[in-house]
């Protein structure tokens, strides 16, 4: 089971503003459930960690 509250390294988000947070967070949620739409189109969709030492 995941436990993210023990956890040094989680991020909860807390952002200077929250609406334009909440449309940057929809924007790629949108992204996501496109994904595979746009992979038959030749688009690829990938993730990458800021923290790629983590």
């Amino acid at each position: 089971m995941l436990k993210p509250h023990r956890s040094r390294y989680w991020l909860n988000a807390n952002p200077k503003n929250p609406e334009e947070f909440k449309q940057q967070v929809n924007q790629v949620c949108h992204l996501y459930e496109k994904a595979q739409q746009l992979y038959l189109r030749g688009v690829h969709i990938i993730s990458t960690d800021e923290m790629t030492g983590i």
